[in-house]
């Protein structure tokens, strides 16, 4: 299995290496070549690790269940790279910093500023942050209504 994760990993490794840090990316492979241990190395761990996938029928798609968590929305507009505006200022994602950071550079100053997940989802919840993206869909069904 981890020659398998291996093999998947290295076509990608550039487009990863853009988004995360290097030590995460460097991480992420030793797991894969057996050099590091995973979650799944260790006796003590979820009874979910066990079945992951037992469920899925995989001969047919299906649509989604549930709307995406608020983490999820939040790294899903991280990786599409959206600009962001958090109060008055806008920002482009740099690059993740870990599993946890992003690092942002502001679109004006260029200066470089890092949140965590949780300050991210906070602040949309707060509706203090909004992506380019989401004003011109709202924008679109303004003018359709």
């Amino acid at each position: 299995m981890r020659a398998i994760a291996a093999e998947t990993l290295a076509p990608f490794q550039r487009r990863i290496r853009r988004i995360s840090d290097s030590s995460t990316l460097e991480h992420v492979a030793a797991i894969f070549d057996g050099d590091a241990r995973s979650l799944l190395d260790f006796a003590e761990r979820p009874q979910a690790y066990d079945d992951v996938g037992r469920t899925i029928d995989w001969g047919r798609r299906r649509m989604r269940r549930w709307s995406r968590s608020k983490y999820e929305k939040i790294i899903h507009r991280m990786i599409a790279r959206e600009p962001v505006r958090i109060g008055r200022k806008r920002y482009r994602v740099d690059r993740m910093s870990g599993w946890y950071q992003v690092e942002f550079r502001e679109v004006g100053t260029k200066r470089r500023r890092t949140f965590n997940l949780d300050e991210l989802v906070q602040l949309s919840d707060g509706k203090n942050l909004s992506s380019a993206a989401s004003r011109k869909r709202k924008a679109a069904r303004k003018r359709r209504a």
